[in-house]
């Protein structure tokens, strides 16, 4: 007997999709800043480059995050309009604490 199966092929990626300066992980491009800023004028800064704070979507994703930031904080794109809300993705989606 003669069996078929499916080939998955990943292709292989030999260079970054993502412009200078912006990391290549898990199908997405990240931007560590070195600038100080608030909240809101990081918003704006990816939204200028068709980008957004990072919306963590895994552990694997978090674990990458916190390595690679070092041992500066750097904003993502999670927030609260005030202490008595819910936290928010800037989706609009609940924060779930993993």
């Amino acid at each position: 007997l003669r069996r078929s199966m499916k080939h998955h092929c990943p292709k292989i990626v030999t260079s970054s999709p993502c412009e200078d300066g912006w990391i290549w992980s898990s199908y997405k491009c990240y931007y560590f800043s070195k600038n100080i800023s608030e909240w809101q004028w990081s918003q704006d800064f990816c939204a200028t480059r068709n980008a957004l704070l990072a919306h963590v979507e895994s552990l694997e994703e978090l674990d990458f995050i916190t390595r690679f930031k070092g041992p500066s904080d750097h904003w993502i794109g999670l927030n609260r309009i005030n202490d008595t809300e819910p936290w928010r993705w800037t989706n609009g989606s609940l924060f779930n604490n993993m």
